[in-house]
């Protein structure tokens, strides 16, 4: 399969288009000489983005009404050779830390500005996502990453024009802190990523539209490779002045009592609270808040709305900046949650997809603490 490799910087280079427009009573706008990060310098193990642009001189705030400097949606297509229905039929997924609150509107004057088909929420081509593939609610912004996202979003509709686009924010820490260190390895490789459970995740590989799928609790299918997994057993996630923070395990029955918090049906780890649940209370859950993201959920338990129930590696990155605490639970009949990454058995993955699941099992291995792989 030939993939097509966008240079994102050179986009990039020429403006911002949607955030920037020229002034008339100005001289022709002109190119800046210095580059300019999208993203501040991260610390730690956070995640950051790579975006650069040079500001176009002579510019202010308003809809582009001349074309600005800088490379075109046409330049970019006779760069890489790029002719035939313009990806007519096809979606192209983006996914992207934080929320731009200005996506959609940045979008639709790039397009414009360029001569572009409209590419709305409207008309179906734009879909915004969140983790979970729902349609809100999204992560909290960042100026930043907007600017990401922004360029993201030109550099498809430049290189692919017709086709339909889905913007997924808020990705899971595990995959993006593996992906951003295999991008730095192999800057050449671009990458897909679609967000589905974990029936969909086994949908996808079988059918060829992925070649690796990462998920928690996949179906048994003899046609599934497992390359790695890691197994992990729920446990309560608080807020560090919870009166359950200083706990050295906690039953499930006491996290109760705090009200939970816990993911819906879409996510495969509810199955397992179900569970849990059935064999330590009775019944089925009730008094409980449910969230359709693990991102959503986090954040419910951060401003003190119940305890959350989840794995050591969905709050990794919380537990080492102390923004949560994670408290094992005491029963000893807890089920097991397997992190799984998967491929398809009998098919041969292409190279990049070969060095991405050397990467990620590697990653999975490094995380693993005390899972097993």
């Amino acid at each position: 399969m030939n993939r097509l490799r966008i240079t994102l910087s050179a986009v990039a280079a020429a403006s911002l288009v949607g955030l920037i427009a020229p002034n008339p009573a100005s001289a022709a706008p002109t190119l800046g000489s210095l580059t300019k990060a999208g993203c501040a310098t991260a610390s730690g193990p956070d995640v950051r983005c790579f975006a650069e642009y040079r500001a176009a001189h002579g510019m202010r705030a308003a809809t582009a009404t001349v074309t600005p400097p800088g490379l075109s949606p046409a330049d970019i297509a006779s760069a890489y050779a790029l002719s035939g229905d313009g990806g007519a039929g096809r979606t192209v997924a983006i996914v992207d830390a934080y929320d731009d609150p200005n996506a959609e509107s940045d979008l639709a004057t790039y397009r414009a500005t360029y001569g572009l088909p409209p590419c709305t929420t409207a008309n179906g081509c734009f879909h915004k996502l969140n983790q979970a593939g729902a349609a809100g609610p999204y992560p909290d912004p960042d100026p930043g990453w907007s600017v990401e996202i922004s360029l993201d979003l030109d550099a498809v509709s430049a290189a692919c024009p017709r086709c339909s686009i889905a913007l997924v924010e808020g990705v899971s820490e595990f995959l993006a802190r593996a992906l951003v260190d295999f991008r730095k390895q192999y800057p050449g490789i671009d990458h897909s990523i679609q967000i589905a459970g974990a029936q969909g995740v086994v949908d996808l590989i079988l059918s060829g539209q992925a070649e690796i799928g990462l998920t928690f609790n996949p179906p048994n299918v003899q046609t599934v490779r497992l390359e790695r997994t890691i197994v992990y057993q729920l446990g309560a996630v608080v807020a560090p002045g919870h009166p359950l923070a200083d706990r050295a395990e906690v039953s499930f029955p006491e996290c109760a009592d705090y009200g939970l918090v816990i993911p819906d049906d879409s996510i495969s780890l509810r199955a397992v609270l179900d569970t849990i649940w059935s064999r330590t209370i009775g019944g089925h859950v009730r008094g409980a808040i449910t969230a359709n993201g693990i991102g959503l959920l986090k954040a419910l338990v951060r401003k003190g709305a119940g305890v959350g129930m989840l794995t050591p590696i969905d709050v990794a990155g919380e537990l080492e900046a102390g923004e949560l605490v994670f408290v094992p639970l005491s029963e000893l009949n807890v089920p097991l949650s397997v992190l799984s990454l998967i491929t398809a058995g009998g098919r041969t993955l292409s190279t990049p997809a070969s060095l991405l699941v050397q990467h990620v099992a590697q990653t999975m291995r490094d995380t693993g603490g005390g899972g097993i792989g």
